[in-house]
């Protein structure tokens, strides 16, 4: 009867988790596809795919996640800021607010909106992965993996700062959108598990 009764208990206790690992499996599977249809470089080419044009799977690929990321992040708030000082629960709200608002606007318009908010994204995972050495709640695995995201999503806003008539001659779309999207994708993916593990962990 108690393992009927934990059992319920224990995949909700993980939903945030796995949302987690939803919102970053689908990011990373959907870049390729956004990729091909859009071309390498600033200029949309126009393509394809199951009658879906390449910005609406930007749209897919960028709204959708992030917001099944925001969903899980506020469910995992406890494991995620824990006991941590003003520079975490100020990272936590950072990422939050710079997931949610793009993930809306994205799915109104049906179209990838340009990352201005990706810098504060960038500096709340930092805040989350190295304020919370102090007094941490998430492992050190996990804190490393949000450390990692932010520098991925720094390097991909400073290639998209030069003019387009600069980082397209190098690809710089893509090579922006591998760094933000696919790498970053895989980094939440990589972060739910191990959030998965920590809270596994503690309950065992």
């Amino acid at each position: 009867m108690g393992v009927d009764q934990a059992a319920p208990a224990d995949v909700v206790s993980r939903w945030p988790a796995l949302m987690i690992i939803a919102g970053g499996a689908m990011m990373a599977a959907l870049f390729p596809v956004f990729t091909v249809l859009h071309g390498p470089t600033s200029y949309y080419e126009r393509g394809q795919w199951l009658g879906i044009d390449g910005l609406a799977w930007g749209a897919l690929m960028n709204g959708v996640p992030s917001l099944l990321i925001a969903a899980g992040l506020i469910g995992a708030r406890g494991s995620v800021v824990g006991a941590g000082g003003r520079a975490v629960k100020t990272g936590h709200v950072l990422v939050l607010v710079a997931l949610i608002v793009p993930g809306v606007v994205d799915l109104a318009i049906r179209a990838i909106g340009a990352a201005l908010l990706m810098p504060l994204e960038a500096a709340g995972l930092l805040l989350v992965g190295l304020g919370s050495r102090a007094r941490p709640t998430l492992s050190g695995s996990a804190r490393r993996t949000l450390v990692v995201m932010g520098v991925l999503l720094t390097l991909a806003f400073a290639t998209a700062v030069p003019p387009v008539e600069t980082t397209d001659q190098w690809q710089g779309y893509r090579v922006f959108g591998v760094l933000a999207y696919l790498l970053v994708g895989i980094g939440w993916i990589v972060f739910g598990a191990l959030l998965a593990r920590d809270q596994r962990t503690r309950g065992g």
